[in-house]
């Protein structure tokens, strides 16, 4: 992995230079939250984080800091006019809401979005220069051979480690359904997974997986599910590498805390309070785009992650733990970690 300490500052500088500008939480699983998940809805489990959110000021207050320093720094005074009359739109909400009020509340955030410039800025420029700063986070020289990408979305973190990742031969981007996703011949691939807990890749077919921010939208019985398909598809010593919204209580952040806003973070202390902030820094996120999708509230620290793939023998090789570093629009603590595949090792060695 590249010293990312002082890559964050290079990263800051480049990404500036190119833009102009479970207390109340309720889970649910029913029928009727995947039929609105595929109507155009936002999401029942979004709008129940919604409204924990904004019976929660302290929450609120904490993502509305994050986010005013995230869309000044990225997208100028546009994006911070754009997202304090969103924030005044929120907290002008009752407590005691219904679900088509924020269900409307978020469509129209979405709508306001797609129809300024500032949507053309993110889905071009910003994205592609983000997407570059996750594979300098990592290191190039740690991507190689055969790339599977779970969770791949349109393909393009592909078509970026392609550009940047000398060793990598091929990327094959693998999500649960295909939504424009980039091709580029044999070397960059897409492939649609008709089961959210297998991968359609081969065993032993791949020498780098990738998971970018997609382990926290699986259940928990899919991340299970997920962890032996990336030990079964991986070579023997494969690489696996996970970028993850996590938070610790133990480890120093790596980014400089200039707000302070990782020290209030923890300072929310409740683990169920922590994972809310999470995923409405997630759900604002996902709320811009064009896209539905799940939020089963699975987030876990950054010990629990190591301690879940180390049980699936995943070893951990590397873990960076950067709190809150401002290098992203939609920016929640961030995590990134390598894992070694030692099962396929082990189980050449008996064999």
């Amino acid at each position: 992995m590249s010293d990312s300490v002082s890559d964050l500052k290079t990263i800051h500088t480049m990404l500036c230079l190119n833009s102009n500008a479970q207390a109340r939480f309720n889970f649910c699983t029913t029928d009727a939250a995947n039929m609105l998940l595929k109507t155009g809805h936002f999401g029942i489990e979004s709008v129940e984080i919604y409204k924990s959110v904004i019976n929660d000021p302290r929450i609120l207050d904490l993502m509305a800091a994050i986010l005013s320093h995230t869309y000044r720094k990225f997208l100028g005074d546009e994006g911070a006019m754009f997202l304090n009359t969103y924030l005044q739109e929120i907290r002008s909400l009752p407590k005691l809401i219904s679900f088509d009020t924020i269900q409307q509340s978020i469509l129209k955030l979405r709508k306001t979005f797609r129809q300024s410039p500032l949507r053309d800025f993110y889905y071009g420029t910003f994205r592609r220069l983000n997407l570059q700063t996750s594979v300098r986070l990592v290191g190039p020289e740690v991507f190689s051979g055969k790339v599977v990408d779970v969770g791949a979305d349109d393909n393009i973190l592909g078509l970026v480690i392609l550009e940047l990742c000398p060793a990598v031969s091929c990327v094959i981007g693998v999500d649960i359904e295909e939504r424009t996703p980039i091709r580029k011949g044999n070397e960059l691939q897409f492939i649609v997974r008709t089961s959210p807990s297998q991968l359609p890749v081969a065993e032993n077919e791949a020498d780098t997986v990738v998971s970018r921010y997609s382990l926290h939208h699986m259940k928990p019985e899919e991340q299970l599910s997920i962890r032996s398909e990336i030990t079964r598809v991986l070579k023997p010593g494969g690489t696996f590498i996970v970028f993850e919204n996590t938070y610790s209580h133990s480890m120093e952040p790596m980014a400089q805390d200039e707000y302070g806003l990782h020290s209030k973070m923890l300072g929310l202390e409740n683990p169920v309070r922590l994972r809310l902030l999470l995923a409405a820094l997630d759900i604002f996120s996902h709320g811009i785009k064009s896209k539905e999708i799940p939020f089963p509230y699975t987030y876990k620290t950054v010990e629990e992650w190591k301690e879940f793939f180390k049980a699936g023998n995943l070893i951990p090789v590397e873990t960076r733990y950067y709190g809150i570093p401002i290098i992203d629009l939609h920016q929640a603590p961030l995590g990134v970690f390598i894992f070694r595949n030692e099962k396929n090792e082990n189980m050449l060695l008996k064999s």
